[in-house]
């Protein structure tokens, strides 16, 4: 069988990750040089992100092509890499497909799919990118920089920065702090006193001399950390990135003044055609979706938000203001389904406002929590990764409750592998108004796996997410000023600023709930939102 190209560049990635993510930066930490650090940069440019990226630049080509036959074999590659799926997850005495005669189908399909789209374009291109590609996008008051982790001696980790301006010669090292220095610092004095600053950003203080925006891409304990908020940082303009890869490749978006919002969910509610015959042949039986929630924190129940329902209101009359088509989903209306059936609609702005999850490995193993065998080689680190985490929809508490339900219908747990199925290019901005929905399983050089990385291969531009558990009086009054700075021409930035500026000063407007602590506002982060 001849292997396909993307395929084949992907495994040589995967294969030397560790060389390009960790022994070139170790060694260059001990003897810095300029080859070497331009060398160290060019190698996160191609290792972040790269799979993701391949595969969406697989699926623009097939999408803009328009060729029923590219068409049909994607179609039928998805359809049995889902059963698969499906299948690796039963115990292998009661599979009704072999497994290993499906996987060569697979590979044989991959195989034509890539040749075939081979002649439409050139898929990997955004991987050829250099430093030097990024400092064309830079003006004199930017800098670019690429944060990264690596082994060194006495079995510690090493935090440095990679940055970039517009008039170097080529990226500059600069040491950081080592990985157990993080460990002293509270979690609850974080974002209140000035020594989690001291660890990332003061060794920075020269190369930001004339800077007014940064823009970074994180690493290891960074993602999970809101270090554009940290005190002594208020006087630039910080972008999180994916990579800075994004300076090149990411641009305005071209969407559709049209808004889906989620809140007010109801997680009791009957499956009744009423409630979902809006999507009712939308979606194909194949891929219908049932998680198994045994052993889960989540089983029990979860309870109504009833701030999200006043929330997504309130978005609604700022888009009616600028003559938006806004679609509201609440109540029994908010399904899994009617999610789905969003597929290939081309809409701007995403917000869902319900319970999100995140569980890590060990805490998926110790619970025992299996959406699919966690331990089968067969199924990538990436999707085993992505069915640990997820958001709640409508009627989502009988399966937590362990009560059976009909054939015909999901069961109202949407997680970030079924998320990443969905066709949605297009989508500016998604805000995900719940608890967690930024965190997930850490790859040295993809990223975040959780519902970031869902929407990210779903198509999605920009991410507003959050770190933790989140309140949800808070949230609603953040999310409501954030939509309001939005549609009167702010950026999403400035936006997100100007609503955790506002919610911190809440009491003094309303004279009522104080909401100044770091835990109300300093969780919700943005990712990729340049624009």
């Amino acid at each position: 069988m001849i292997y396909c190209i993307l395929f084949l560049i992907l495994k040589y990635i995967e294969l030397y990750s560790r060389l390009l993510g960790e022994q070139i930066p170790m060694y260059m930490y001990y003897v810095p040089t300029d080859k070497l650090e331009a060398l160290a940069y060019d190698a996160l440019l191609l290792i972040r992100g790269a799979l993701l990226n391949s595969e969406n630049n697989l699926r623009r080509v097939i999408n803009e092509r328009h060729d029923a036959s590219l068409n049909k074999i994607w179609e039928e590659l998805k359809a049995n890499r889902y059963i698969l799926s499906k299948q690796l997850e039963k115990d292998s005495l009661v599979r009704k497909t072999n497994v290993d005669s499906l996987q060569k189908v697979i590979y044989s399909l991959e195989d034509s799919l890539i040749i075939k789209c081979k002649a439409y374009g050139d898929i990997t291109k955004n991987m050829k990118l250099k430093w030097q590609d990024i400092q064309k996008c830079l003006s004199s008051s930017d800098v670019a920089i690429e944060f990264l982790s690596f082994p060194i001696e006495n079995d510690s980790v090493m935090y440095a920065a990679l940055t970039l301006r517009k008039d170097d010669r080529s990226p500059k090292l600069v040491p950081l702090f080592e990985e157990k220095q993080l460990k002293n610092i509270s979690d609850s004095l974080c974002y209140q006193s000035k020594d989690m600053t001291q660890l990332v950003w003061e060794p920075l203080f020269q190369e930001l001399q004339g800077v007014k925006n940064i823009y970074f891409s994180p690493s290891g304990a960074l993602y999970n950390i809101g270090i554009e908020y940290l005190p002594g940082m208020e006087d630039y303009n910080i972008y999180r990135l994916s990579s800075t890869r994004e300076l090149v490749t990411g641009g305005k978006t071209k969407t559709k003044n049209r808004a889906v919002l989620y809140g007010g969910l109801n997680y009791d509610a009957r499956f009744e055609k009423s409630a979902i015959e809006k999507s009712i042949v939308m979606l194909d039986e194949i891929f219908k979706e049932r998680a198994n929630v045994r052993g889960m924190g989540l089983r029990g129940g979860k309870e109504y938000l009833e701030h999200t329902k006043e929330e997504i209101d309130i978005i609604a009359e700022e888009f009616d203001k600028v003559k938006w088509e806004c679609l509201i989903d609440s109540a029994a209306m908010g399904t899994e389904e009617s999610f789905k059936a969003l597929s290939g609609k081309n809409i701007g702005c995403l917000h869902i406002a319900t319970h999100g999850f995140y569980y890590a490995k060990e805490d998926a193993d110790n619970a025992r929590y299996k959406f699919m065998l966690i331990d089968n080689d067969m199924i990538s680190a990436e999707d085993k990764a992505l069915t640990r985490s997820g958001l709640l929809m409508s009627g989502a508490n009988h399966i937590l409750e362990d009560e059976e339900l009909p054939d015909n219908v999901e069961d109202g747990i949407l997680t970030a592998k079924e998320i990443a199925d969905i066709d949605l290019r297009g989508l500016n901005l998604v805000v995900l108004s719940a608890c967690q929905t930024g965190l997930g399983d850490i790859s040295q050089g993809e990223g975040v796996f959780g519902l970031q990385r869902g929407f990210k291969k779903a198509g999605a531009n920009s991410i507003l997410m959050s770190l933790w558990e989140v309140n949800d009086e808070a949230t609603q009054i953040l999310m409501t000023q954030f939509y309001k700075n939005l549609v009167s021409g702010q950026s999403k930035r400035q936006s997100l600023q100007s609503a955790q500026n506002y919610l911190r000063m809440y009491k003094n407007e309303k004279g009522g709930q104080c909401y100044n602590d770091p835990k109300y506002w300093a969780a919700f982060i943005l990712l990729d939102g340049i624009y």
